[in-house]
């Protein structure tokens, strides 16, 4: 039996009939309703402002690192596969580049824009086995490669594209005019890394998971951000940008169960020792210094719903909490 399951079952049952219009500037996709049926929930009046004539184009910068074994290396082999093969559909407004660390051995792969080096590692701020490197100052590097109405995307460097994964990305926000997208990833076999015949990994939809993996953000959004010392490949990394969106962003989507992003297996690496939570006490504080910062701007109540719509919301059988799914957007 796998060992994660009880854990998916738990994060099933607690987000059971909730999603939808959680508030007036989010709308989540309810783990049990297709894409397409969330945003059927987005009349006219609701959507966004696209840029004028589609103009935009997407900036994907993710931070390889050199691989310290062989599992890591196809890992990232293939996260650089998958990325060329989404580029290809839409190469002309699609950017893929990589950052790392100035004294790093080059990892860049063919093809792909060689950012400016990243300057912060973890090892600043408390001892560290490994160089982690900081969420926003990759997202600063894709963002000096963007125009005020283009986008910029993180994801890890262990999470992969479907082919599909640009051209419908740029449709979502020309269509409803997100200025913000979170995509949650799907996780399949860790075995499917070895088989050579991608058919099989192709048909794989793979299971939800229980994080948020894929952040698109337009570039003049992520100016107003209020930017953290977050470290990437730790817990408590999502709240950088998921309180910030929900403070600043005009209509955000998050994709909770969809076909576009991947992940072989799920070993929680974050969670297994005494450093890995270290490293999680470190961007507990980092987005707990975050949210006291925009509470004192006056956004306490844009954090407040997004938590209690959906990242920590109440269980389903706490008093006076009854679940369901938000059908029309709040008028404030």
């Amino acid at each position: 039996m796998n060992p994660l399951s009880s854990l998916y079952e738990r994060y099933a049952r607690k987000k059971k009939g909730l999603g939808g219009w959680i508030s007036r500037n989010l709308i989540v996709q309810p783990i049990e309703w297709q894409l397409a049926e969330t945003l059927a929930l987005i009349g006219p009046e609701d959507r966004g402002a696209p840029p004028v004539g589609d103009d935009f184009d997407l900036v994907h910068v993710i931070n390889f690192f050199p691989p310290p074994d062989e599992t890591v290396r196809k890992v990232q082999a293939h996260v650089t596969a998958s990325m060329r093969a989404a580029w290809a559909r839409a190469p002309e407004r699609v950017k893929i580049g990589n950052t790392q660390l100035a004294d790093e051995a080059d990892q860049t792969p063919e093809g792909f824009l060689r950012c400016p080096p990243l300057e912060k590692e973890i090892g600043q701020f408390l001892p560290a086995e490994r160089r982690l490197t900081l969420i926003f100052e990759i997202l600063a590097r894709a963002a000096a490669l963007a125009g005020p109405d283009d986008y910029i995307i993180y994801t890890n460097s262990d999470v992969s594209l479907r082919a599909n994964f640009y051209v419908t990305v740029r449709e979502l926000i020309a269509r409803y005019g997100f200025d913000a997208i979170i995509i949650d990833r799907k996780n399949v076999a860790a075995d499917l890394l070895e088989v050579e015949e991608p058919a099989l990994l192709e048909a794989e939809s793979g299971s939800i998971h229980p994080g948020h993996d894929c952040f698109i953000i337009r570039r003049r959004l992520f100016d107003r951000f209020v930017p953290t010392d977050t470290c990437i490949g730790a817990g408590g990394v999502s709240p950088a940008l998921t309180y910030n969106m929900a403070a600043f962003s005009e209509l955000t989507l998050l994709v909770t169960n969809a076909h576009m992003i991947y992940h072989f297996g799920d070993d929680r690496q974050w969670r297994k020792n005494k450093a890995f939570m270290a490293l999680g006490n470190h961007n507990r504080r980092e987005y707990e210094t975050l949210e006291k910062k925009l509470r004192e701007k006056g956004l306490g109540a844009r954090i407040d719903a997004f938590r209690k719509g959906w990242d920590n919301a109440p269980g389903r059988f706490a008093f006076f909490h009854k679940p369901r799914v938000g059908m029309t957007r709040p008028a404030a």
